[in-house]
């Protein structure tokens, strides 16, 4: 082992599971950088693998005291936990609420944080037992940099004393750094300077009693710099699917856009699927498109990303399952769908939803005429069989 210099784990770009065999890795100096780049290159040499459970989400990850403490992530799956090094044993776990997707972890005295994704709240537990003390929240999107760099700059993230100032500092250019980074490899943003609005929590939609109507409803949400719901405009109106998909829509939690780090009033789109019981694999057709001078985009330089073509799901066989799931869909900038990510919703239906997805064709999002990669939020609706046959 007299190769290491370090035990850290290489930042790791936000949302990016840690693989199933975890590294440890050598530092080595940096190589001559091509011209014109900015930042030295650096290389590595892996000394040592360990055994690692290929199913957690990895988003904060730290060792401490000899073992490796993991947040993991995923609404429905997310926890902290303390795993042995050398067997990859968990030896303590905490799961959190279903409603939270688990970021960045930290060390603070006799205290254990943990940050959320898009939530807006942070949870702080008893370092050894992992019994709850408090929560904080804090405004924007919370990551995982790496070891000892949870990217949050509230005051609550550390104490009042000159090292809590310290940590609070270290985060701060942290969460500059990963913005600068991961905003156009990640997130799409047009020289890291604007990001789209989004969504911070979905809560379920009823479908509409006595109707056999399936199809989507496209929404357009403005949302204030503070995050809250500005005004809710119809893309596509499929009624009376519509009312349903507004009335539960403007009362999600949602965030601002940002340009240039500061929050920005902003709009995004929210597809609504109200999704039949044996759709048999058929396309869903278009509703009445709103003319594009009566949409908020309209007014400005961000243009959301546009589905195409898309199919139902296939609803779950032996199953009565019913409910709402929320995904939030990444749509790069050739129009091709990058990743999914599930805010809400039970595995069954969340797995249906998310194979559906993958057959959807996009048009990007753009910035000011330039394409970029973006957020896109797509709800399925899944009938209870008390309704009948939608």
């Amino acid at each position: 082992m007299g190769k290491i210099r370090s035990l850290s784990v290489l930042p790791v770009l936000p949302f990016l599971p840690i693989l199933p065999l975890l590294a440890v890795v050598s530092a080595q100096g940096p190589a001559i950088p091509p011209a014109g780049s900015r930042a030295p290159v650096y290389n590595y040499t892996i000394v040592h693998s360990y055994p690692h459970d290929p199913d957690a989400f990895t988003e904060g990850l730290e060792f401490h005291d000899g073992f490796l403490y993991e947040s993991t992530g995923l609404n429905g799956k997310s926890s902290i936990r303390k795993v042995k090094l050398e067997t990859g044993e968990v030896l303590q776990n905490r799961n959190i609420s279903r409603d939270y997707f688990g970021e960045g972890i930290t060390f603070w005295k006799d205290d254990l944080f943990q940050l959320t994704w898009i939530s807006e709240i942070a949870f702080v537990y008893d370092a050894k037992t992992f019994a709850s003390k408090k929560s904080f929240s804090y405004k924007g999107e919370g990551w995982e940099q790496g070891a000892r760099t949870p990217v949050c700059s509230a005051p609550a993230c550390g104490a009042t004393s000159a090292r809590g100032e310290e940590m609070r500092k270290r985060w701060r250019v942290a969460a500059a750094a990963t913005i600068l980074v991961t905003s156009g490899a990640v997130f799409g943003q047009t020289g890291g300077k604007y990001s789209g609005a989004g969504i911070a929590r979905g809560g379920d939609i009823p479908y509409p009693v006595n109707t056999s109507i399936t199809g989507m409803v496209t929404l357009e949400v403005s949302v204030g710099a503070g995050g809250g719901v500005q005004k809710v405009r119809t893309v596509t109106d499929t009624p009376p699917l519509t009312d349903a998909a507004t009335n539960a829509v403007k009362n999600w939690k949602y965030f601002p856009a940002m340009l240039d780090g500061v929050p920005v009033a902003g709009v995004v789109d929210v597809n609504v699927v109200f999704n039949p019981f044996n759709p048999g694999g058929a396309g869903i057709a278009n509703g009445t498109a709103t003319p594009p001078q009566g949409l908020e985009r309209s007014k400005g330089d961000f243009r959301p990303a546009q589905v195409n073509s898309a199919t139902f799901a296939a609803f779950p066989a032996n199953t009565v399952t019913s409910g709402t799931v929320v995904l939030i869909l990444t749509v790069g900038t050739d129009g091709r769908l990058v990743r999914e990510r599930v805010l809400k919703g039970l595995g069954v239906l969340s797995a249906a939803a998310t194979r559906a997805v993958s057959g959807w064709t996009f048009t990007p999002a753009t910035y000011k005429g330039v394409a970029v990669e973006s957020y896109l939020p797509v709800a399925f609706v899944f009938p209870s069989a008390a309704m009948g046959n939608p």
